[in-house]
This record gives structure tokens, C-alpha cells and sequence, in this order.
């Protein structure tokens, strides 16, 4: 089998040794000077992330996947250690983040955590285990060992022009390669040049700095700097890791930026490297914070590099692991976002597996590899309500901003209280379904308003001489027809846009916004246009996802979900 490989990153590389170790003539191609996320990557891996304590979906079988992927390089390239354990210390950053955690997320989580406790018994954070993938060294050392077989080759492709599939073979004429398959590895590359199999791939991407630093005052042990608590590495929403062999010197990350999401060529002349002044106060002061925290020392460190790069996101948070529905020899593998170093083994030996199906063929499949799996479906409505419930503090109001039958509103009711929620519909019939299921659950006192909720909201902006901006923790919204009802009443595009931006000046800071778009009615398409219009001008202070209800089905229902900045980012 004769396997051609554009991109060695994360990804591109994983699928190389995969293919070199079950017998492949591999050929990988990349060019020298393009900026890439894998090449400024950390390579942590940790079981809990993000500012909600998320937990990565079946975390223990991809890590052994990862680790017994790793060791079998290591022993190929009979190389010092590429990936080693860590522990991490994870510090609260207040009383709520602590109840967060200890009443949302402990019985969930407490056998992959130690507590720590401070001297008045109150838990103060968590230890957890890590691991770190030398990202440069293995990256490094990947590329020598195909170049030492002649089988890497620098080269910069024009997709659409350079790349000719047939049924039986993949011809790349112009650089004079023949190959049986052809796998597109080209992280946040792949967006920015047109490749007509996998078009605008991956459709998220983050642009991110980090900042490597010289720490003064730290222990040293065994030529590793290690805290007075015995950690590596000290997270909350940056982290701190030590750079192999340089002790004392950490990388500290990261920033995230969906706006600017280009970088410069490397080298060009008066280019953009995708740094800037706000990112690197951000970093210093978190890695300032965090050496302190960590008890590295008080916190003075001097910077020795500022880097960013691409990170290949996507608004489903999906890998895509797939071959092309009708050019069978075309494979990608993208979309890996902030966690290659876990995901990349597993992904690429599940897309490999695909091509095989036992007869050298390419396996049917119905749907993109997710990590290696098929991604499992979810209500949107259930993960709307999840995603509302993790954001919710004490205090917080609520409001409905399409009733409907009331479910959401009982929902809203239950988790802050009756005397906290306020509902809003343009129809009286879906306000009184809406307090009749109130009534049957007991649950009084919630504000029922019939009206346009572009209006509604509109008015509360200007009410009370604004004191209700910034006083919501979640807004919801449930767009299309009232269940039941008459399906030519929907909901409008121009004023559903109207109360979505009403509802983000009434959010607080991190407070949270979800619509669910229906794309099967009359008008439902446009709707959903506008609202995901509307996503990308409110990108400067909400990170929004979108979330599909099913694959490659353009009327299936989609979930938006926008979360307030705790800060505006540059």
C-alpha cells in the first residue's frame, strides 16, 4: 500500500507511524514555512479541563491508546522518554468555583483527584495526574526518521490543482507521486486553502499564544523543576508546564481568539506571527499567578519567547476522521482542537481500520470517526438544559425567551427559583400552557409575559433605568412553532436577532445563552442563517459553539450556545 500524507503535525504524524507499522510505503509532505498549531503545542494531556472541570469522554481507553502508541516510537526510534506522567495542581479560584466543583462535579470526578486542603479545613483545589508529549522532539524526530527513508518530502501544494484522484490511484503529477490512498493532515492549514473533497476544514479554528519563560527561585530535582508540593505543572484557566531539560524554564498558555485567525507565512517580510501585546500581559500575569500558586517561587520570571499558532477547531467539537463519500482514496483526518496528543493515535488507527474492512477496501460509514468512535447523539433540548445548569450561580435570574409549552420554564424555575424566572411569548395560548404546567408543579411566582420577545427584551434594556443588564445568568431560546399549535406561526428571523442581542447585553459576565434553531419548517432555514450571522458579530465577547443534531442532514435541529467572555478579548 502506497500512502500519501499532507501535514505533519499531531495528526499527520500519528497516521504516518500507523501506516509505516502495518507495512504502508509512506510518503509525508509538508511545508517548511506555514505556522502550525503542532509545532507551539504543549502536549498535555489531563483527564479535566476548562474553566466547568469538563471531563474528556472516555478518557482512560484513549489515553492507553496514546501511551502504547507513544512507547512503540520511543522504541522505534530507540529515543529518550517522549511521554512522561506529570502531577498537576488545579487551584479554586474562589468560594463559588469551589461549590461549583465539590457539589457539581466531585462524585463525578474524585477518582482521577486528591483535595488540598488549607489550614481552615477548606478545600483549596485538587492534584490530578498529567502527561506531556516532548511535542517538538517527537514532531523532530518523526520527520528525520522519513526523511532518513527518503520518505519526506518539503513541498507546498496548491489542493485543488495538485492533487488528481482516480478510482484505483491518487496522482500528485506535478511532484511525480503515485499513491494508492491520500489523507489531508493540514490542521487550521486546511481553512485557508481551497480544497474542493473537504471544503472549509476545520470550520473553527482558535488562534493561540504562548509563552515560554525563565522562572527564578525554583526547586530543582533531578534536573526538572519541581514545586514545594511536589506537582510538575499548575492549571486553572492557563497552565504552567516545564520545558524538558531546561530547568527552570516553563511554556505558559493559552490564549484563545476565533476573530484573528490568520498568521503570516514564517519569514515574510513585515508578516503578522500572530502575537500581540494584550496576549502576552495575559500570559505573564497568569504565569505569574500560577508560579506563585504552584509554589515555583514568587512569580518574577522573564520572558524567552512569545509564539502562537492555528488551532484546528470545529463547531461541533468533532474530530474529523472520514474518507470522502465518493472520492474513496481521500481520507482527512482534522479538527483535533486543543487535545492532538490524546486524540491523534486513536482517530488515526480507527480511520485506517475504515480503509481495510478486512478486504482492502474502503469501509462504508455513515458518519465522521470521532476519536475513534461514532459520535453518540444527545437531545439538544437536554443538552441546552445541561449546559444552563452547569453556568447558573446563586442569584442569578432567568428568563425564557420563547415559552412554548413551558418545559424549559419549569426547568428554569426548579433550578433558581419561581421568584427568579421570567417567560415570554407572543402567543397567549403557549403563556397559559406554560402557567398551567407551572401550577401542576407546583412552582408560583414566575413572571409570564405575552409579547414579541424582541420587544420584551428590548424593553427590559431600557427598564428601571437599565438595572436588569448583566443580571441574567442564562437566557433560552427554542425557536420555530409552539408544539401543538398552528405551524404557521414561527418565530421571525429579524426578530429573533433583535431579542438575541437584547439578550447578550442582559447576560452577566460567563452567564450563558443557548437557541435551538429548527431548519425544517418554512422560514426555519433563514432563521437558522441569521442567528449563526449573528454568532460570529457577538464573537468579540461570547465564545459561541454550535452543536448539530444530526450529521450531513441540512433541516436537522442545531444548538447554539453562547457563553459570555469574563473579559473582552483583543
Amino acid at each position: 500500500m502506497d500512502t500519501l500524507i499532507i501535514g505533519q503535525g499531531l495528526a499527520g504524524s500519528a497516521l504516518a507511524w500507523n501506516c509505516h507499522w502495518q507495512g504502508d510505503r509512506v510518503q509525508l509532505l509538508a511545508a517548511e514555512n506555514l505556522p502550525t498549531a503542532s509545532s507551539i503545542a504543549a502536549g498535555l494531556v489531563m483527564p479535566i479541563y476548562g474553566r466547568k472541570y469538563s471531563i474528556i469522554e472516555r478518557f482512560k481507553q484513549r489515553l492507553e491508546v496514546a501511551e502504547g502508541f507513544f512507547r512503540q516510537v520511543e522504541q522505534h526510534l530507540n529515543t529518550d522518554i517522549l511521554f512522561r506522567p506529570l502531577r498537576i495542581l488545579r487551584r479554586f479560584r474562589d468560594a463559588e468555583d469551589r461549590r461549583f466543583f465539590l457539589q457539581e462535579r466531585y462524585e463525578s470526578v474524585g477518582g482521577w483527584v486528591q483535595l488540598q486542603l488549607g489550614e481552615d479545613g477548606q478545600a483549596t483545589g485538587f492534584v490530578m495526574p498529567g502527561w506531556k508529549l516532548n511535542v517538538p522532539s517527537y514532531l523532530a524526530q518523526t520527520r528525520q526518521y522519513f526523511q532518513n527513508r527518503g520518505q519526506f518530502l518539503a513541498a507546498e501544494l496548491e489542493i485543488g490543482t495538485d492533487v488528481v484522484p482516480g478510482p484505483d490511484q491518487v496522482q500528485l503529477p506535478r511532484l511525480g507521486l503515485v499513491a494508492d490512498r491520500l489523507f489531508f493532515c493540514q490542521g487550521a492549514g486546511g481553512s485557508q486553502q481551497w480544497n474542493p473533497w473537504f471544503p472549509g476544514v476545520p470550520d473553527h479554528p482558535l488562534r493561540g499564544e504562548i509563552l515560554q519563560i525563565s522562572a527564578e527561585r525554583v526547586c530543582e530535582l533531578s534536573g526538572a523543576a519541581v514545586s514545594s508540593g511536589g506537582w510538575d505543572a499548575v492549571v486553572d484557566e492557563h497552565w504552567l508546564v516545564p520545558v524538558e531539560g531546561v530547568p527552570g524554564h516553563f511554556l505558559v498558555g493559552a490564549t484563545y481568539d476565533r476573530e484573528r485567525v490568520t498568521i503570516d507565512a514564517l519569514g515574510s517580510v513585515g508578516g503578522w506571527d500572530g502575537t500581540t501585546a494584550s496576549g502576552q500581559k495575559e500570559l505573564s500575569a497568569g504565569a505569574q499567578r500560577l508560579l506563585y500558586q504552584g509554589g515555583f517561587g514568587a512569580g518574577q520570571h522573564s520572558v524567552i519567547s512569545h509564539r502562537a499558532g492555528i488551532r484546528a477547531g470545529t463547531r461541533r467539537r468533532q474530530v474529523l476522521a472520514a474518507y470522502h463519500t465518493q472520492q474513496r482514496r481521500l481520507g482527512i483526518l482534522n479538527g483535533l482542537g486543543s487535545h492532538g496528543t490524546l486524540l491523534a493515535p486513536a482517530a488515526a488507527a480507527e480511520l485506517l481500520r475504515q480503509f481495510d474492512g478486512g478486504c482492502g477496501q474502503v469501509a462504508e460509514q455513515t458518519e465522521p470517526v470521532v476519536s475513534g468512535t461514532v459520535r453518540r447523539r444527545s437531545g439538544l433540548t437536554e443538552k441546552a438544559q445541561t449546559i444552563v445548569r452547569r453556568a447558573v450561580r446563586g442569584g442569578d435570574w432567568l428568563l425564557d425567551a420563547t415559552a412554548g409549552n413551558g418545559h424549559d420554564t419549569v426547568f428554569l424555575a426548579r433550578l433558581a427559583g419561581s421568584q427568579r424566572v421570567l417567560a415570554v411569548d407572543l402567543q397567549s395560548a403557549a403563556i397559559e400552557k406554560t402557567g398551567l404546567l407551572l401550577a401542576q408543579e407546583g412552582l408560583a411566582g414566575v413572571g409570564l409575559v405575552t409579547a414579541n420577545h424582541a420587544d420584551e427584551l428590548e424593553r427590559l434594556l431600557v427598564a428601571d433605568a437599565g438595572v436588569w443588564i448583566g443580571r441574567f445568568g442564562a437566557v433560552m431560546f427554542n425557536l420555530g412553532y409552539l408544539p401543538g399549535g398552528d405551524h404557521v406561526l414561527v418565530t421571525q428571523a429579524d426578530t429573533t436577532v433583535r431579542a438575541l442581542r437584547a439578550a447578550c447585553q442582559l447576560l452577566r459576565a460567563e452567564g450563558v445563552l443557548t437557541v435551538l434553531c429548527y431548519r425544517g419548517h418554512a422560514g426555519g432555514p433563514e432563521e437558522y442563517s441569521a442567528v449563526r450571522e449573528e454568532a460570529s458579530r457577538q464573537q468579540q465577547q461570547f465564545q459561541v459553539d454550535e452543536i448539530a443534531g444530526g450529521t450531513g442532514n441540512p433541516t436537522a435541529p442545531v444548538l447554539f450556545v453562547f457563553r459570555r467572555n469574563a473579559t473582552v478579548r483583543e
